[in-house]
């Protein structure tokens, strides 16, 4: 029984997605007044496993891949797209300074 509880926490925990610091400062916003003076670096996204660590994990994937093209700011299009249980999210990157 032990074994049994160690092996479904090991499971549960392990799609956990860590950030790097840079990631952990990106800022999501929906508001457009937000990034209405940056500027813009392209269309980033994050798309991993199915569930709710799933959906978790596609949002700090949207934001590594900001962080990775120097945004500090992402203008969030769709959130969690789960069709097919495959959570997604899409955003437009923005450095903004600040």
């Amino acid at each position: 029984m032990k074994l049994m509880v160690v092996v479904l926490i090991l499971v549960l925990t392990s799609g956990c997605m860590s950030l790097s610091p840079e990631a952990q400062k990106v800022r999501v916003t929906n508001n457009e007044a937000v990034v209405a003076d940056c500027e813009y670096l392209g269309e980033v996204s994050g798309k991993t496993g199915w569930g709710s660590a799933g959906e978790s994990n596609a949002y700090k994937a949207m934001k590594k891949n900001a962080a990775e093209i120097g945004a500090d700011t992402v203008f969030l299009i769709t959130q969690a797209d789960t069709e097919a249980f495959i959570p997604t999210y899409r955003g437009e990157a923005y450095r903004c300074n600040r």
